[in-house]
C-alpha cells in the first residue's frame, strides 16, 4: 500500500521542485541529486513490499496461533466443564446410592424390629398363658392346702380343747384342794364361784411362772442393718420394718411405732404357744401356776383384738377388747393402713383438746424419786381428771397424747440404759420396786386393771432410732416387773414415744427426758369414771362389764 503511493509523492516532489526557486548559489549537480533522491526506487519498493508481506504473514500466523490457542483453551474449558459435570454426576450417583443403602438399612431395621416385637408379643402371650395356668394350678394347690390346713387346724383345736378341758378339770381339782387346805368352803355344784381368793393373783406364783428371756437380743447396729424401708400411698408414707415385727411409720410430721404385744408373752413364758386360725387371726396363750391361762388374740396384721383371762373353773374375764372399735373404724372408712400389710390405724390419733387439770402438778405428774409409796399408789389408782364420753381402743390410747393425759402418770428417770441398748442392768432392778408394789396394790383390789409402761428418750440421735429404743426399753421394764416383782403380764401394755414428748425442751442430752412413764389406762379402755378402783367398774353376774351395746355381737371382721 505504501508502494502504491510513492509515484504520486515523487510527482508532487517534482512539481514542488519545479516551482521551488533554486538558490542562486546551488549547482545543477545538487539539483540532480535532489531529483534522484526524490525519484522512486524499485528495489527498495520491492524490499519494502516483501517486508510488508512478511509482516502481514507474521501477523496472520500470530492471529492463527492466538485463535488456535483460544480454541485450545475453549476445548480445555469444555473438557474441565465436562469433567466437573461428570464429577458432579458421580457424586450425585454416590449420594443416591448412599441414600438408597440408608433407606434399605432403615427398612431392614424396621423389619427386624417388627419381627422382634412380634416375637416378644408371642413370648409374652405364651408367658402370660403359662402364668395363668400356673396361677390356676397354684390356686388349686393352695385351696387343697387350705382345706388340709383347715382340717388339721380343726383337729388341733379339737385336741387342744380336749386337752384344755382335761387341764381345766385338773387345775380346778388342784385349786379346790388348795382352797380346802386353806379352810375355804368349796361347793362342787357351783361352776363359777367368785370369792375374792379366786380373783386375787399371788405375786409369788406369777414370779415363779415367768422368767427373764434367755435368748440374746440383736445388737442395735445389727438391728439397723436389717431394717427394710419402703414407701406407700404414693410416697406419702414411709414404712420401716424391723426384724422382730416392729414397724415405724412416718407420715408428714408424725412418726409412730407398732409392735406385737404377744412377743412379750413369748419371751417370758416358756410354755407360750401360738395357734393361727383359718381367718388369719393368731391366738397366743400361756398358763401359769394355779391353772390360770392368758390369751392374746391378734388379727393377721398383728393388731391386738382382745385379751382375756380364763380361770381353772372355766370362767373368762375380758381385759382388753378392741373388736368393736376396729369394726367401727372400718365402717367409718377411717384412714387404716391395712391394705399395705402394716395393720396400723393412722387415724387413731383422735382430735381431743388438752384436759383441764385442776389438781396440783406434783399429784398429776408424780416424780418417782420424790414421791412416797402412797403418792405412787394414789397416782395409779386415781380416776381420770375429766369424765370420758366413751371407751377408746388401745391404738387410740397409744397414739393420742391428750387422751392419755386424762390419767395421772409417774415419771421414772432412775432406770438408766447403756448407749444404744435396751437391756435393764442387774443394778437397775431395785429402781422399780416401789412402782411394782404400787401396781400390785391396785391389782389386789381390781385384778382386771390395765397399766401402760411408756418409754421416752432425749433428742440426741435420729428419730427412728430413738423411737425403737424407747419402745424396746418400755418392753424390757415390763418384763422386769413381771419376772422380778410378780406383776401379771396381762395387766401391762407397752409403748415407745422416742423424742416426741420431751419433758425438758432441748435438743441436747437430758437425763429428765430419758425416762420411763407408768399410768393406769383401764378407765380409758372402758370409758368409766370410777372414784374407787376396787369396784372394778360395773360388772354383770357372769363376768366383766361389757359396754359393746346390743347392736354388736362382739365378733371382729378382719378388713381384707
Amino acid at each position: 500500500m505504501l508502494h502504491d503511493k510513492r509515484p504520486l509523492v515523487s510527482v508532487l516532489i517534482a512539481a514542488a521542485a519545479a516551482w521551488m526557486p533554486v538558490p542562486a548559489s546551488a549547482s545543477d549537480r545538487q539539483v540532480d541529486a535532489i531529483i534522484l533522491a526524490q525519484a522512486p526506487n524499485p528495489e527498495e519498493d520491492k524490499k519494502a513490499k516483501k517486508a510488508q508481506e512478511k509482516e502481514e504473514r507474521r501477523q496472520q500466523k500470530q492471529e492463527k496461533q492466538e485463535q488456535r490457542q483460544e480454541r485450545q483453551e475453549q476445548r480445555q474449558d469444555n473438557r474441565q466443564g465436562k469433567q466437573k459435570e461428570r464429577k458432579e454426576e458421580r457424586q450425585d450417583r454416590q449420594q443416591d446410592r448412599a441414600l438408597e443403602q440408608e433407606q434399605r438399612k432403615q427398612q431392614q431395621q424396621e423389619n427386624a424390629k417388627q419381627r422382634q416385637d412380634e416375637q416378644y408379643r408371642r413370648q409374652e402371650e405364651k408367658a402370660r398363658n403359662e402364668q395363668q395356668k400356673q396361677q390356676q394350678r397354684d390356686a388349686e394347690r393352695a385351696r387343697k392346702q387350705a382345706e388340709e390346713d383347715k382340717r388339721r387346724l380343726e383337729r388341733d383345736q379339737q385336741k387342744a380343747r380336749q386337752d384344755q378341758l382335761k387341764e381345766d378339770d385338773r387345775n380346778k381339782r388342784e385349786a379346790d384342794d388348795d382352797q380346802r387346805r386353806r379352810g375355804v368352803n368349796v361347793d362342787p355344784n357351783v361352776k363359777s364361784a367368785k370369792p375374792s381368793e379366786n380373783r386375787r393373783i399371788r405375786k409369788e406364783e406369777i414370779r415363779q411362772s415367768y422368767k427373764k428371756a434367755e435368748r440374746k437380743d440383736r445388737s442395735f447396729d445389727d438391728l439397723k442393718r436389717n431394717r427394710r424401708e419402703r414407701t406407700i400411698a404414693d410416697g406419702n408414707l414411709r414404712v420401716i420394718e424391723e426384724p422382730d415385727k416392729r414397724v415405724i411409720v412416718k407420715q408428714n410430721n408424725r412418726v409412730f411405732i407398732r409392735h406385737d404385744e404377744s412377743e412379750r408373752f413369748r419371751r417370758i413364758s416358756p410354755d407360750a404357744r401360738t395357734i393361727r386360725g383359718a381367718d388369719g387371726t393368731s391366738t397366743t396363750f400361756m398358763t401359769r401356776k394355779g391353772g390360770i391361762r392368758i390369751y392374746d388374740v391378734s388379727d393377721r396384721h398383728g393388731r391386738l383384738l382382745y385379751r382375756y383371762r380364763r380361770y381353772p373353773n372355766g370362767r373368762e374375764v375380758i381385759l382388753i377388747d378392741n373388736r368393736r372399735h376396729y369394726n367401727r373404724d372400718r365402717n367409718r372408712t377411717r384412714d387404716v393402713l391395712i391394705g399395705a400389710g402394716i395393720g396400723l390405724v393412722v387415724g387413731s390419733a383422735i382430735a381431743l383438746s388438752a384436759p383441764d387439770v385442776r389438781i396440783p402438778r406434783d399429784e398429776y405428774i408424780v416424780d418417782y424419786d420424790d414421791a412416797s409409796d402412797e403418792d405412787i399408789y394414789d397416782a395409779l389408782s386415781a380416776p381420770p381428771v375429766e369424765r370420758l364420753d366413751r371407751g377408746y381402743s388401745l391404738d387410740e390410747i397409744r397414739y393420742s397424747a391428750p387422751l392419755r393425759d386424762r390419767m395421772r402418770r409417774i415419771d421414772l428417770d432412775t432406770v438408766t440404759f447403756d448407749f444404744g441398748s435396751w437391756e435393764v442392768g442387774p443394778d437397775q432392778g431395785r429402781a422399780l420396786d416401789r412402782l411394782a408394789e404400787g401396781i400390785n396394790r391396785v391389782l389386789e383390789r381390781n385384778p382386771d386393771e390395765i397399766f401402760m409402761i411408756e418409754g421416752h428418750t432425749d433428742a440426741v440421735g435420729t428419730e427412728e432410732d430413738n423411737l425403737t429404743l424407747s419402745d424396746r426399753r418400755a418392753q424390757a421394764v415390763a418384763e422386769i416387773l413381771t419376772t422380778e416383782y410378780g406383776v401379771p403380764p396381762e395387766n401391762l401394755v407397752t409403748q415407745g414415744y422416742g423424742e416426741e414428748q420431751l419433758k425438758v425442751p432441748t435438743d441436747g442430752p437430758e437425763r429428765a427426758n430419758r425416762r420411763i412413764t407408768a399410768r393406769r389406762i383401764g378407765p380409758l379402755l372402758t370409758g368409766r369414771f370410777e372414784a374407787d378402783p376396787s369396784s372394778g367398774g360395773p360388772r354383770g353376774d357372769d363376768g366383766p362389764y361389757d359396754d359393746r351395746g346390743d347392736d354388736d355381737d362382739g365378733r371382729y371382721d378382719d378388713p381384707r
